[in-house]
């Protein structure tokens, strides 16, 4: 798909995850999407650990990424334990949760842990 770009009429621009940006004269436009509205909820089902990171997954079975370190904060704890997720998958079990699609291609949980527990 070629991108005109409305400044010049180069036919190369590119999109960088926000707006269109054309390399020939440097212009950047909007695309026209509202990124507030790429927030999605949904209901945790359970939450596991996994090679260090922990998702809550929901009842849809998407998977939401929960930062390790804001757990351990949370809690007062130092590591990752089984009992530790086991509890968080308690405190949020049946919790509706805010998300968004992060840099990486992740759901990301939005917000701080402590909005939802």
């Amino acid at each position: 798909m070629c991108i005109e770009c409305p400044n010049c009429g180069f036919e190369d621009a590119y999109h960088d995850g926000v707006n269109y940006v054309c390399p020939n004269c440097g212009n950047e436009w909007d695309d026209g999407n509202d990124y507030d509205s790429d927030l999605g909820e949904g209901q945790v089902d359970y939450v596991r650990f996994d090679r260090g990171d922990i998702w809550a997954v929901l009842i849809d079975g998407d998977e939401v990424y929960i930062d390790s370190d804001e757990v351990l904060d949370h809690y007062s704890r130092h590591r990752i334990t089984r009992g530790l997720v086991n509890r968080l998958s308690e405190d949020l079990h049946s919790e509706t949760i805010k998300y968004y699609l992060d840099d990486d291609g992740d759901l990301s949980l939005d917000g701080e842990l402590s909005d939802y527990i």
